[in-house]
């Protein structure tokens, strides 16, 4: 069964009111020799593993998670995945409340090796952090160390990943991978309540 450690918001949820502590926990690094691998690529398995392969991109953060982690709900729309132009998914971007222009985006890979893949790529990226969010092993990768913009892989199982990727403005205060860790714990929680019903 999840244990998940959603953020709980204090007053309004915009972002920067959630506590620091719990952020810090989510980020702490997770070390790969010590779990159990994936097939040849050091990446964590995953113990409880949530089949998003029937969720839509809008979906992968619920509306009340989106409330709750300091996202306007109202914003999601459909995009197309710029990451990779060979790609036929589409991915979904929320606003962040109170914040002109960021935002962050979600789709989910399936099929595609989960973390395996990504850890695949390590070699040559500018950042490439292991760490675990909500009970799930995740990864940010960033070809920059520029702290305005978070992509953050989740491995919700062995062959499936989500990617949240966030984006702040140039002049934003606040880091993007903890404000990214906000949104994903809240998204988790609300997913696998949704695959126990």
């Amino acid at each position: 069964m999840l244990v998940a450690t959603a953020c709980s918001s204090e007053g309004s949820g915009t972002p920067g009111t959630t506590g620091q502590s719990t952020v810090t926990q989510s980020l702490s690094t997770v070390n790969t020799s010590e779990t159990e691998d994936g097939p040849g690529s050091g990446a964590p398995t995953v113990a409880d593993p949530l089949d998003v392969s029937a969720v839509a991109p809008c979906d992968l953060i619920p509306d009340s998670a989106a409330e709750q982690a300091g996202l306007d709900s109202a914003s999601k729309r459909l995009r197309p995945n710029h990451r990779d132009p060979n790609a036929p998914e589409e991915m979904c971007r929320w606003d962040f409340n109170n914040m002109e222009y960021s935002s962050i985006s979600a789709i989910a890979n399936i099929d595609r090796g989960g973390l395996s893949s990504v850890y695949a790529t390590s070699s040559g990226r500018t950042v490439f952090e292991p760490m675990s969010i909500a009970g799930y092993p995740a990864v940010h990768v960033n070809d920059s160390s520029n702290s305005a913009r978070c992509p953050l892989f989740l491995g919700v199982a062995d062959d499936q990943t989500i990617l949240f990727d966030t984006q702040l403005s140039a002049s934003a205060t606040e880091d993007a991978c903890e404000m990214a860790v906000r949104v994903v714990e809240a998204a988790v929680a609300e997913l696998a309540s949704a695959s126990q019903e």
